[in-house]
């Protein structure tokens, strides 16, 4: 069976980007699933050390079938962000077969166990 690959989007949140990775690796279905990261820049000076610390952490995940970062050399915003990655791997895999979560987002397991067995039907 071939899963659906999971979209995450990550900014300035390292907190968050562990969590929500570790509610995902929860799921037996995760070393099957292909991952996407999305690391956006940082917007202002400000944000730096955050958007370095969560970059630094998403070069260290292991556990998925495959992991493909993308790390933006400017600062898109969450909507461009989004709208981009998720028309990039519809287009690749198609509308129904593609999971999105923003890095502050935390779901429960069994929600999540069931939204990838949907997806990857």
């Amino acid at each position: 069976m071939t899963y659906a690959p999971i979209l995450l989007f990550v900014y300035n949140r390292p907190e968050h980007t562990r969590q929500g990775v570790s509610s995902l690796l929860r799921n037996q279905e995760a070393a099957e699933s292909p991952l996407f990261i999305y690391a956006d820049q940082s917007k202002t000076p400000d944000n730096d050390a955050a958007v370095q610390e969560v970059r630094r952490y998403i070069h260290s995940i292991s556990g998925f079938k495959s992991i493909t970062i993308i790390e933006r050399e400017s600062n898109w915003g969450l909507a461009r962000n989004i709208i981009d990655g998720v028309t990039t791997q519809v287009n690749e895999f198609g509308s129904h077969r593609t999971g999105r979560r923003p890095d502050s987002c935390s779901l429960f397991s069994e929600v999540q166990e069931r939204c990838v067995g949907n997806l990857s039907g």
